[in-house]
């Protein structure tokens, strides 16, 4: 529950540096994040978005380097990165820059503070001059890129969602075991005792598809079907999960000095990042219905 940067410095830059870098750029920029010296994010947030609401950035030549124009929104902690991953459209294709913060036409404005506590920020770009090695990968590979970051990105919710998930349901199973009504404790109560079986299967079927998707991925294989699955797992159970374990935490479930409502506020959160469940939903209908092996290999799994 920590407030720290992990997930947009690791997961959102750090992966992709790796992934796509090239050798300066890894030793460089890896080196930096790895010794705590730099801090990383990338402007992503709108691939859920509706195109009427999305921001852009466009990229146009400029002697050797590039100039960037435009603005992105919601980059998460952003307000504290030294670099971040801006997607930007070079004439008909999209290619990924690593924009130093501290570059003249920056601008990065705070956004207001989310509903777990977390901090995102608004990016500007205003005839933002960047040399030609801020290119990660090659030109034009910008939908390559964000399409592998999403997939990860999807993934790392499925992780955090499953830390968020079990820690709740265990600090609700240790309240209800010691909370006493009746003379006897809650947690002896049939009623009581069924939704908490509920979380443990809801917990445990997002564990079981977010590792099965993570292991596709990290074995080379197609796992668009999977990411997709796994995140609507963690989408729709853990929303069960933090109601019952606030629900069953009764009146101190709703007292902001104790903490089980942060577990409900941050699960919330990760539920609505690069698209909610209906949305993992509709995307996994359309891989469904656009290649028949993807159906046949949930029915195996």
């Amino acid at each position: 529950m920590a407030p720290v940067p992990v997930y947009a410095n690791l997961v959102l830059a750090g992966l992709p540096i790796a992934e796509f870098g090239t050798e300066s750029q890894q030793a460089e920029l890896l080196g930096a994040m790895s010794a705590g010296q730099a801090k990383f994010s990338a402007a992503i947030a709108e691939i859920a978005m509706n195109s009427a609401i999305a921001t852009q950035v466009t990229a146009t030549r400029d002697g050797d380097g590039w100039r960037l124009d435009g603005s992105k929104a919601m980059v998460p902690d952003g307000a504290v990165a030294d670099f971040i991953l801006v997607p930007a459209v070079t004439g008909d294709s999209t290619s990924v820059f690593i924009v130093p913060t501290a570059t003249s036409g920056v601008t990065v404005t705070a956004a207001e503070v989310g509903i777990s506590g977390d901090r995102a920020a608004h990016l500007a770009l205003d005839a933002v001059a960047v040399a030609g090695e801020a290119l990660l990968g090659s030109e034009g590979q910008g939908e390559e890129i964000l399409t592998w970051i999403e997939e990860r990105a999807n993934i790392g919710h499925c992780a955090m969602q499953l830390g968020v998930t079990e820690e709740a349901m265990k600090r609700t199973a240790e309240y209800v075991s010691e909370r006493k009504q009746f003379g006897i404790s809650l947690g002896s109560f049939q009623a009581l005792a069924m939704r908490m079986a509920d979380s443990y299967i809801d917990v445990e079927g997002i564990r079981s598809t977010y590792w099965l998707a993570l292991w596709r991925l990290s074995n080379g294989q197609d796992a668009r079907a999977e990411v997709r699955a796994a995140k609507w797992w963690a989408c729709d159970a853990a929303h069960r999960v933090v109601c019952t374990a606030q629900h069953l935490h009764g009146g101190m479930g709703a007292d902001i000095e104790y903490p089980i409502h942060r577990f409900y506020l941050l699960a919330k959160q990760i539920s609505f990042m690069l698209g909610n469940a209906g949305q993992q939903l509709e995307q996994l209908g359309k891989l469904l219905a656009a290649d028949d092996s993807l159906g046949f290999r949930a029915l195996e799994v």
